[in-house]
């Protein structure tokens, strides 16, 4: 089950050496108006098909990133009927990492 985790929790993991799949799940024209520097589209509507070119081993470190309306734990449920193990959610979504003064 995806867990929530805080902006500052997120900036450390992309500082650190473990590999990680910073995946944002809003669609194509929300992305393109505002996304976190390392983030990499994902779309929900796609997300089967994506997911599985962006991050092929289910065991890799995953954070979901949206727009703090739901749509990362719509999309942590598809991923974990994918196999994927290690799901986190940015709390607050994208506004979060903003207001946490990150790009």
């Amino acid at each position: 089950m995806a867990e929530f985790i805080d902006a500052p929790t997120l900036k450390s993991w992309i500082k650190d050496d473990k590999e990680l799949a910073l995946l944002d799940v809003r669609e194509a024209g929300q992305f393109g108006e505002d996304h976190m520097l390392h983030a990499i589209p994902c779309p929900y509507s796609i997300i089967e098909t994506r997911a599985l070119l962006l991050a092929p081993r289910t065991t890799v470190r995953v954070a979901l990133v949206d727009a703090g309306d739901g749509t990362a734990q719509k999309s942590a449920r598809r991923l974990e009927a994918m196999g994927y193990t290690d799901i986190s959610i940015l709390r607050g979504g994208n506004a979060a990492w903003a207001e946490a003064g990150y790009e």
